[in-house]
């Protein structure tokens, strides 16, 4: 009768452990993926100046049937202006979570979001349907 006592918290805690390693985030230390996802500080368009450091840094976006597509990441220095233009098939807004700003967007035509990227930090950027759906854009990358 004791062994059958220590069974269910015994299995409790080997459950909780594991759960604990398959939803703990991953640190720092972990190895980088092998490949980049795409960046809007990749290379520079044939034929044009490379940018200088006091260019704005510039990405665009298209929202249609619910996904984004432009760069999963935009990394820039802090202190560097950053313009984020958005163009969806439904309305909504642009929001920069962190510096909480917001920027409506109408169907059919194309918005900026331009921000001075002055705080460091990962911040996400989400276009919020005004049908109530929330679309990932894009992360903001501001290095100290």
């Amino acid at each position: 009768m004791k062994a059958s006592r220590w069974i269910i918290p015994v299995v409790v805690v080997v459950v909780l452990v594991a759960l604990f390693f398959v939803l703990k985030p991953s640190s720092p230390t972990d190895p980088a993926p092998t490949v980049a996802p795409p960046t809007a500080t990749l290379g520079t368009p044939a034929g044009a100046s490379p940018p200088t450091s006091t260019d704005p840094v510039v990405a665009d976006f298209v929202v249609s049937a619910g996904t984004a597509d432009g760069p999963r990441t935009v990394e820039v220095e802090a202190g560097r202006a950053v313009i984020l233009n958005v163009t969806s098939d439904v309305d909504g807004e642009i929001h920069l979570h962190g510096y909480e700003i917001l920027q409506n967007v109408k169907a059919g035509q194309t918005r900026s979001l331009s921000v001075q990227a002055d705080a460091p930090g990962r911040f996400e950027v989400a276009f919020h349907a005004h049908e109530g759906e929330e679309v990932a854009l894009t992360e903001l990358e501001v290095r100290p």
